[in-house]
């Protein structure tokens, strides 16, 4: 995994992001770096993995998430939501 700057990085990580998505997203103008890495994170799992890790029925905080998601690409381990396979939400 190439190094995905985390929100403690602010300039690195809207400068890495802007690279993939440029500077219009509402979350980019607002300085929402726990989204802007959530994003960047996500592309990396989906490269790694094959999938995506949802955020619609969080149980923790985003920054809690991308910890974890970080944890998942180093350790090489897909991340388990706690769903069901199969079911439907």
């Amino acid at each position: 995994m190439k190094h995905i700057p985390t929100a403690k990085e602010p300039e690195k990580l809207k400068a890495a992001y802007c690279k993939v998505y440029g500077d219009t997203d509402w979350e980019f103008q607002n300085n929402d770096y726990a989204s802007l890495e959530f994003r960047l994170l996500n592309d990396a799992y989906h490269k790694k993995f094959g999938d995506y890790v949802g955020n619609m029925c969080l149980s923790c905080s985003l920054e809690e998430l991308n910890d974890k998601i970080r944890r998942c690409l180093k350790d090489g381990v897909p991340y388990d939501d706690g769903v069901p396979e199969g079911a439907l939400i």
